[in-house]
């Protein structure tokens, strides 16, 4: 059962009490009964049934004058600001700083003109610096093939003996220090290292690694090679390449076969590769055109190596045959005498042909042109530096003198 609410407990009504509409609507006056506990702080719960917007706007309303103070205050202290800037400002606008600034503004404008004249007499320098670029690089790269040639003759190994002193006998040929080059064939790359090097590097490699394992065997009829002591140039040719650039293949054949410690593709190593890798030449790039001793490798003449090589094959020469012109015959040869291996026809011609072990093979090298002038600064570098392994060996040696004493 529920027991009816007929009264408020603490709470006296006074004289409303015993009305009927009082008692008629006593439930109604519960919530007005608890708003009344909460605003004396009496009740247990503290819920607000004002809304949300009616609350913000009495905030708001509270704290507006907070506001108004602040932006006055703000307002105070931008005019305050303004009134210092201005005091300044009008000490210094005079005549003398207007004289000053006018100045300023003067030397601002004449730096900038200086700076532009500057920057069209460069572009003007360098357009005239690229046109003599130009210009040198087309004298001197009619020259270029004509170096290369010339370095080739002086990698070329050769028998330095009077014409006179040779025999027509298998011995004497056989012990000859000649390579004939019967075809010179370029082509041009991009890209060295990608479109060549990347194809032949096994190959290279594999080469390279054999010229090592002959050389540790220091054969004894080794051709001697007019190299550079300098460790720069003794250096090993394989290493990385990119850039434009030719390769160039010989080919040709040797009679250098009687020596089993030097022959074949070992003596093709020990003359034409060698030199190529650490051999100079002589070219106009001393004091006034002057001859001097050039490295190869100043030519940029890098990764030569024996491509194929052939088994030794007989063949008969005849010691009677003159040399002949290689584009009729297809025999003769660039660096050396190369005989017919034909009889000549006549009687008795068969009894003085000479047999001899003929080795055939094929050699390439890369080359990227460098100018004369880039010859010159490699040469001036390497002098520089040769100067100062030298003074820092003499201060060691003094420094070790002085230790001893």
């Amino acid at each position: 059962d529920v027991t009816p609410v007929t009264e408020f407990e603490r709470l006296s009504a006074g004289s409303a009490a015993g009305k009927p509409q009082f008692k008629d609507n006593i439930l109604s006056f519960a919530v007005a009964y608890g708003l009344c506990l909460q605003g004396l702080g009496k009740s247990e719960l503290k819920t607000n049934l004002l809304p949300e917007e009616i609350v913000r706007t009495r905030l708001v309303r509270g704290k507006k004058p907070w506001m108004v103070a602040g932006a006055a205050a703000v307002l105070a202290g931008l005019t305050f600001n303004y009134f210092s800037h201005a005091a300044a400002w009008k000490q210094a606008e005079n005549d003398a700083m207007k004289q000053a600034e006018d100045q300023a503004k003067a030397v601002q404008t004449t730096a900038s003109t200086f700076e532009s004249e500057n920057q069209a007499i460069r572009a003007s320098f360098e357009s005239i610096a690229a046109t003599g670029e130009k210009l040198t690089s087309n004298i001197e790269g009619r020259v270029r093939w004509l170096e290369l040639m010339k370095a080739l003759d002086a990698a070329l190994p050769k028998d330095e003996r009077p014409a006179e002193e040779r025999k027509e006998t298998a011995e004497d040929i056989s012990g000859r220090n000649e390579l004939h080059i019967v075809a010179i064939e370029t082509q041009k790359f991009t890209d060295l290292g990608t479109e060549w090097y990347t194809a032949v590097s096994s190959a290279y490699e594999e080469s390279k690694g054999r010229e090592a394992q002959a050389a540790a065997a220091e054969p004894l009829d080794a051709a001697p090679v007019d190299g550079s002591a300098d460790p720069a140039v003794a250096a090993d040719s394989g290493g990385a390449l990119a850039g434009p650039g030719w390769v160039i293949q010989l080919t040709g054949y040797h009679y250098h076969n009687a020596d089993r410690q030097n022959q074949t593709g070992d003596f093709v190593s020990n003359t034409l590769i060698k030199n190529l890798e650490e051999g100079t030449v002589e070219l106009p790039d001393g004091p006034n055109g002057e001859l001097v001793e050039v490295p190869l490798k100043d030519l940029a003449i890098s990764h030569a190596w024996l491509v194929r090589d052939q088994q030794l094959r007989p063949e008969l020469i005849d010691p009677d045959a003159v040399m002949q012109d290689p584009s009729t015959t297809g025999r003769g040869g660039y660096g050396g005498y190369s005989p017919s291996p034909r009889g000549t026809g006549q009687p008795g011609a068969e009894d003085k042909l000479i047999k001899l072990n003929r080795y055939d093979f094929i050699v390439q090298f890369c080359w990227q042109p460098k100018t004369r002038a880039a010859r010159i600064e490699l040469a001036a570098q390497r002098a520089a530096a040769e100067e100062a392994a030298a003074a820092a060996a003499a201060a060691a040696a003094e420094e070790s003198a002085a230790v001893v004493e």
